[in-house]
C-alpha cells in the first residue's frame, strides 16, 4: 500500500511537530505494510503555511536521515497540498510549489471556508493548473461545501482532466454523517482514484492506517478496486504517470 497524502514533515503546519513524531508516524505506515509514502505538507500562498520547495527540502533530509539511521525500508517522497490561492498560480508558475515526488502531479486542495476571501474562482484556478502543464489531483472532494450543494461539480471537475483522492477517515468514520455519506455515494459512483489517509499523528484517528478500509474496499468492490486505489494508482503519482479511473 502507498500513501498520498499527509503531514508527516514536522514543524511546518498542523502535522508532526518533531522529528520524533514524524518518525512516529513513518513506523505506523510500515507496521501498517506500506512500502511508499508522500508527505504534503499545507501550502497556503499568501495566507499562512507559506511552504514552498525550498522550505520544505531540508526537513525532508533531515527525516530521511533519520530513516537511515533507523534502517527504515519505507519509501519516503516529498510534496505538498496546495491551497488554490491567487498566489498559488504564482508559485506554480515560478516552480516554487513541492509537487509529488517532484512530477507534475499536483494536490491541490479547494478553498473550502467561505469566510475566506480568495477572490479566486476554483474553476478557472484549476483550468489555469492544467494549462500550466500540471495533472491535478482533488484532495478529499468529500469535505468540500461546494460539493455537498453540487453534486455536478465532481463531473465538470473530471470533464477537465482532474482525479479525485478521498480520506480513509472518511470512508470510515460515520460521525461525520455528510461527508461519510458523500464519500461513499463518490466511491459507488466512481469519483475516487486514489484513497489516502490525511493523517497528521501516530496516534488517535487520523494516522498512517490504511490497511482496515483496503480490506472494507476489497470486500465491498473487490481486490482490483482495492488495489487501484491504494497501490496502482499512487504508484502511478510517484512515478508521474497516468491514473487509471474505474
Amino acid at each position: 500500500m502507498i500513501d498520498t497524502h499527509c503531514h508527516i514533515l514536522f514543524g511546518v503546519d498542523d502535522g508532526a511537530q518533531t522529528l520524533y513524531d514524524s518518525i512516529e508516524m513513518l513506523k505506523v505506515a510500515q507496521a501498517d505494510g506500506m512500502t511508499n509514502i508522500i508527505s504534503t505538507s499545507h501550502c497556503v500562498p499568501g495566507i499562512k503555511f507559506e511552504n514552498d520547495k525550498e522550505t520544505l527540502l531540508p526537513i525532508y533530509r533531515e527525516i530521511v536521515d533519520e530513516m537511515k539511521r533507523q534502517d527504515m525500508k519505507i519509501e519516503f517522497h516529498l510534496g505538498s497540498e496546495l491551497m488554490l490561492t491567487p498566489k498559488a498560480i504564482e508559485w506554480l508558475r515560478d516552480g516554487r510549489v513541492a509537487t509529488l515526488n517532484d512530477t507534475k502531479w499536483v494536490l491541490c486542495e479547494i478553498p473550502w471556508n467561505k469566510n475566506l476571501q480568495f477572490e479566486i474562482d476554483e474553476d478557472q484556478a484549476i483550468r489555469t493548473v492544467l494549462e500550466l502543464g500540471y495533472k491535478v489531483i482533488i484532495a478529499h472532494p468529500e469535505r468540500y461545501p461546494q460539493v455537498h450543494e453540487n453534486y455536478g461539480k465532481l463531473e465538470y471537475w473530471k470533464s477537465l482532466g482532474c482525479f479525485f483522492q478521498i480520506n480513509s477517515t472518511s470512508l470510515l468514520d460515520p460521525s461525520r454523517e455528510a461527508n461519510h455519506r458523500l464519500a461513499w455515494r463518490m466511491m459507488e459512483d466512481g469519483y475516487c482514484d486514489v484513497v489516502a489517509t490525511d493523517a497528521h499523528r501516530h496516534q488517535g484517528t487520523r494516522t498512517n492506517r490504511l490497511g482496515g478500509i483496503y480490506a472494507i474496499i476489497q470486500e465491498k468492490f473487490g481486490e482490483m478496486e482495492a488495489k487501484r486505489l491504494m497501490v496502482d494508482n499512487p504508484l502511478r503519482l510517484i512515478q508521474d504517470g497516468v491514473l487509471e479511473r474505474r
